[in-house]
């Protein structure tokens, strides 16, 4: 990148600051650093693909506009995502981010002039805190957007952190950043009276006190709330007195000064049924996103679980269980907990040929499938040989897309492994079929809340097939 082309991209930074202020140039372009710029094309390489997306999604036209106004020309913007080499997350004019719990990145900058990285305010050390918690949850390229963000919740929520919505895909560890926040505010004494609740169980509370006609006792006990943590809000979807009550809630600790932490399996624009109010809300802080963890990402937070056992653990446990465990990222840590506990109650160490053992048993296999490809046929009332069949009838191939999108999203199986089962002819067919399910999700409220129920009963179901 040139000296000229970087001076550039700098003065966009500035300006995008003024656009967009502070706290989203930090989250979005902090680690973003300028590949090239030639033709009117400008190369920008950002942290994952979670912040490509949004980027792309969000920013790219403001930045494409500020490019415009300084250089007099069209500029069109173009994200590339860094790529990992052996473990380790590098680009060009970019250092190493560490990944493995410490919470820091040496030499991130958002440009390079004569070899010497530029670089744009770190939020946190602008406070003079060190995030010392950090090292307690394990940063990866999955997750580091979403990392930073709660530890500027958790060290300056004024910032414009506050209220903080965190969403992705179940078992990426969003639970696990809340608890980390929690655990560190209430050793700072700064949430003395913090409410944890799900958005189930705030739903149950609100109706019930309807019921008792008895709400005020409800209000009582949360007028003391200075930390609101919400798990699964996504659950408040179609509850509608119960968003009420917690536009209310949100004010009333807002107003104490308190801080709010959502975490949430999807995004507010994609949750069917939430009042107007509720978004407006949940979208006046910073909403961030979780990616799926990779086998690299798996491959970290198992070898630091695997450190902190109380055993000896032999080497390649973490990668075998990380490359072969079926599921989400929760599911190979509970695996890799359930092997733990065995050893531990032998006596012995966590040795890789009982873990082989294990995993021999635990892939994913016909009895998975079966019982999936079986609630499938319940939900569409389509025959299971139809859909193991080649037959393109509009119910058929609809029961077979749902099935194809549950087996990879909720199981954990390969896009190769469904075409085994199911006879498809390449894993292009999967992708295809899942792109089908989303959208019909975002347009049908209807089929969007019968596959949310098929998620929930084979994401909590998957723990008890047989292994």
């Amino acid at each position: 990148m040139s000296v000229p082309g970087t001076d550039i991209w700098l003065a966009v930074v500035d300006a995008f600051e003024r656009l967009r202020g502070r706290k989203t140039r930090d989250l979005w372009l902090r680690d973003a650093v300028p590949v090239s710029f030639r033709r009117g094309l400008f190369t920008l390489e950002v942290a994952n693909p979670s912040a490509k997306a949004a980027i792309d999604a969000r920013y790219r036209d403001d930045l494409e506009a500020l490019f415009r106004e300084l250089t007099g020309s069209p500029v069109r913007v173009q994200t590339q995502a860094v790529e990992r080499i052996n473990g380790a997350v590098t680009s060009a004019g970019m250092g190493t981010s560490t990944g493995a719990g410490s919470g820091t990145s040496t030499g991130t900058g958002t440009g390079t002039e004569n070899g010497t990285a530029r670089r744009l305010p770190d939020a946190v050390t602008d406070h003079g805190v060190a995030p010392a918690w950090a090292e307690r949850c394990v940063r990866s390229t999955s997750n580091q957007l979403a990392f930073d963000a709660v530890q500027r919740f958790v060290l300056a929520h004024d910032g414009g952190f506050n209220p903080l919505l965190v969403f992705g895909p179940a078992g990426t560890g969003k639970t696990e950043l809340g608890r980390m926040a929690l655990r560190k505010l209430t050793e700072a004494g700064e949430a003395s009276h913090p409410l944890v609740v799900s958005g189930e169980t705030l739903a149950r509370d609100v109706y019930r006190a309807i019921r008792s006609k008895d709400m005020p006792a409800l209000h009582r006990t949360w007028a003391d709330c200075d930390l609101l943590l919400l798990d699964e809000a996504h659950r408040l979807r179609g509850q509608r007195r119960a968003q009420a009550e917690l536009v209310t809630l949100m004010e009333h600790v807002r107003g104490r000064g308190g801080r709010i932490l959502l975490l949430s399996r999807h995004a507010p624009q994609d949750i069917h049924g939430l009042d107007e109010r509720l978004v407006s809300r949940w979208l006046s802080g910073m909403v961030v996103p979780v990616g799926e963890p990779d086998t690299a990402d798996r491959n970290e937070v198992l070898a630091a679980v695997c450190a902190t056992l109380d055993l000896p653990v032999d080497a390649g446990v973490a990668a075998a269980v990380a490359a072969r465990c079926p599921g989400n990222l929760t599911d190979a840590v509970g695996l890799l907990g359930s092997l733990a506990a065995e050893a531990a109650a032998r006596g012995g160490a966590l040795d890789m040929e009982r873990v082989r053992r294990r995993l021999d048993r635990a892939l994913p296999g016909a009895a998975g499938m079966d019982a999936l490809l079986d609630m499938a046929c319940t939900a569409t009332g389509v025959d299971v040989a139809r859909i193991r069949s080649a037959e393109k009838a509009r119910e058929v191939a609809a029961a077979r897309h749902l099935v194809v999108y549950l087996a990879t999203r909720s199981l954990g199986l390969s896009a190769r492994q469904v075409c085994r089962h199911l006879g498809l002819r390449s894993p292009s067919v999967a992708a295809y079929a899942r792109r089908q399910v989303e959208r019909r999700r975002h347009n049908d409220e209807g089929f969007d809340r019968l596959v949310h129920s098929l998620q929930g009963r084979l994401e909590g179901a998957q723990r008890d097939l047989p292994w």
